[in-house]
């Protein structure tokens, strides 16, 4: 009874939270649009471009107070994705390492959501009180964001911080594995897969990213690449690019491991039943699936 106790919980993830799915969808959205604008399209605009002499107006010379909000909520929806995926991982390890947990995640669900919000809004009040601006990199001939309270402090506050979320992601993906093993081995029923395979992935995300972040730190602080403009043009390159990856992250795991969410993506487009690889988008064990939206295809 204990373990189907454990199934049944797994329908209380934070993925299925109608609370979660707004914060997502609104995180997500944000985040994008947020970076789109402050960081990646000045990054591909030239000092000599067309965009140019707007970003010109924002020099440390010229600096705007108001410029310090996008520069402050990039990093604010970095920490809010990585608590978000902490959460995800949190939540796969207590339900199957602990029996009725759920019940703990259905009291305390709000010290969740406030802690999500709360700490990113804490740890970028530093870059608020500072004022932002747009500097030149000199071997793209581009544009990018700074801070008066400094690049190196940024990452200093930043990289720790990720770090212990990545390492704690790290060992309870492992227990959540060993425990799921040890089950199967003992012949008792586990968890859906998915859920792990998920919490994998995610966790796997947030390892590249945080060794991204040491790089930055590494290099701002103690500079052991100052001679070497490759390396730290393409890191810089690379940055803002760490933002689409915690944005595309959750939506794409959604759609390749959850069945009856790619059910409806065909119903929305039901020429994907035509294509050679349809069965990406259906399982092969639910013919009874097939057949029902082939039918609708085909009327």
């Amino acid at each position: 009874m204990g373990l189907k106790r454990k199934d049944l919980a797994l329908q209380f993830n934070l993925a299925k939270s109608s609370i979660t799915r707004i914060y997502k969808r609104y995180q997500n959205f944000t985040t994008f649009l947020n970076s789109f604008l402050s960081l990646r399209l000045p990054m591909f605009t030239k000092t000599t471009g067309f965009l140019a002499p707007f970003f010109l107006q924002f020099t440390k010379e010229h600096s705007q107070k108001w410029l310090c909000i996008p520069h402050a909520l990039h990093f604010a929806f970095a920490y809010g994705q990585y608590n978000f995926n902490f959460g995800v991982c949190l939540n796969r390890w207590t339900i199957i390492k602990f029996n009725n947990f759920e019940t703990c995640w259905k009291a305390y669900f709000w010290v969740f959501i406030v802690v999500t919000i709360g700490i990113p809004a804490a740890l970028v009040i530093p870059i608020l009180l500072n004022t932002s601006y747009y500097s030149q990199n000199t071997y793209w001939n581009t544009f990018y964001i700074d801070s008066t309270f400094g690049r190196e402090n940024i990452y200093m506050i930043l990289t720790p911080y990720l770090t212990v979320v990545t390492g704690v992601n790290v060992y309870m993906n492992i227990s959540s594995y060993r425990k799921m093993i040890k089950l199967a081995n003992s012949g008792f029923s586990v968890p859906d897969k998915r859920f792990l395979v998920i919490s994998f992935y995610v966790f796997t995300v947030d390892m590249f990213l945080t060794a991204l972040s040491v790089a930055n730190c590494t290099i701002l602080n103690f500079q052991p690449f100052i001679d070497n403009l490759t390396v730290l043009s393409w890191i810089a390159f690379c940055t803002p690019f760490a933002s689409d990856v915690l944005t595309f992250c959750s939506p794409l795991l959604t759609f390749t491991m959850c069945h009856s969410l790619r059910v409806k993506f065909i119903e929305c487009l039901p020429s994907c039943l035509r294509q050679v690889g349809y069965r990406f988008f259906v399982r092969t064990s639910d013919s009874y699936t097939v057949s029902s939206v082939s039918h609708q295809v085909q009327n």
